[in-house]
């Protein structure tokens, strides 16, 4: 599954970097979805069933954490040069050596892992393929401000590294300690990034209150990975795997897709009531660049960042309430004599 998984992506990166209509690039692109829906699950449950309970699988994790925070902030930044300095077609074909690489790589390094024959729930998959497909699709054309598209960033760099410190502490702390912390962080956070106006600096509106938030995602992933994975069995690490990344993906989605629209909402009808108020000498104030429109762009990104504060918020009861796995169950932890 995992070089198959592989072998999609990569064919449909060439497929999208060669694409001349729009269509093309769209199903080139949701064939991209599919192989990364086959290779991440598979890749995470690989860890599972391949490296032993103790040091090597806490390590594994760790690095799998880290990666996976590291390979988006790279990918920001090398994808902004690609477009700037090559094309944007590069944005695609650079995944295609690496994906033969990987593809060709993992069918030697690789162990196979056993098989255990399964029920293949079709009419389920694709219904609640579908129904998460429109409810995100919904979302998402409200989520889009006047120009189409949805302004947001991340800082997965930071993530990464508050992931690779949170692996090495976890066999010493438990994994509740560092998810606590994180769960406290997050709305606070999300709150402060919450105050930001048209009058904030980068550095103390933007900057630093998202690189705060950015580290509790290290706080908390990497702990919740081991927690998913452990003694949990080789038969069942496959579709643990798959829920835990379903699960990130969905929320995500639909997380970004509420606040865009909740933030786009806002600013449509703030604009609207000041436009009802200016007389039709003055509505250009009223404009995108425009004093009236600055504050009600404010407005619109302060309010749905103070519900994601309160989204955060409810994480932090989450997991006071629920996470309650023992030291000694994760797979860092040493033998119980």
């Amino acid at each position: 599954m995992l070089r198959t998984g592989i072998a999609v992506f990569t064919l449909a990166s060439l497929l999208g970097g060669l694409a001349t209509l729009s269509w093309q690039l769209i199903a080139a692109r949701a064939l991209q979805g599919a192989g990364a829906a086959l290779a991440a699950p598979a890749a995470l449950s690989l860890i599972t069933v391949t490296f032993p309970e103790g040091k090597q699988r806490t390590r594994a994790l760790g690095v799998y954490a880290a990666m996976t925070g590291m390979g988006g902030g790279v990918g920001l930044i090398a994808g902004g040069l690609l477009t700037t300095y090559a094309s944007w077609r590069w944005v695609f074909f650079v995944n295609v050596p690496l994906g033969v690489l990987l593809a060709v790589g993992a069918r030697y390094a690789l162990p196979e892992s056993e098989r255990h024959p399964r029920h293949w729930d079709v009419p389920g998959a694709v219904t609640a393929t579908a129904g998460f497909a429109l409810l995100i699709y919904g979302l998402t054309r409200d989520a889009t401000g006047p120009d189409g598209v949805s302004h947001w960033g991340d800082a997965p760099t930071i993530a990464a590294l508050a992931g690779a410190a949170v692996a090495l502490l976890i066999p010493r702390v438990g994994a509740q300690v560092p998810m606590t912390a994180g769960a406290l962080l997050a709305p606070a956070g999300m709150f402060w990034l919450s105050r930001v106006n048209e009058h904030s600096s980068y550095l103390t509106g933007v900057c630093l209150p998202l690189l705060v938030f950015a580290a509790t995602a290290g706080l908390i992933f990497v702990p919740l990975t081991m927690i998913l994975v452990a003694r949990i069995s080789d038969e069942d690490a496959g579709v643990a795997s798959s829920m835990f990344n379903a699960g990130q993906q969905v929320g995500g989605a639909i997380g970004l897709a509420v606040i865009g629209t909740v933030t786009w909402t806002v600013v449509n009808n703030d604009v609207r009531n000041a436009i009802s108020h200016l007389t039709a000498t003055s509505a250009a104030i009223a404009r995108p660049g425009g004093p009236v429109y600055d504050h009600a762009l404010s407005s619109g990104v302060s309010d749905a960042l103070a519900i994601g504060a309160g989204a955060a918020l409810l994480a932090l009861v989450v997991t006071l309430v629920t996470i309650r796995i023992r030291r000694a169950d994760l797979p860092s932890a040493p033998p119980v004599i």
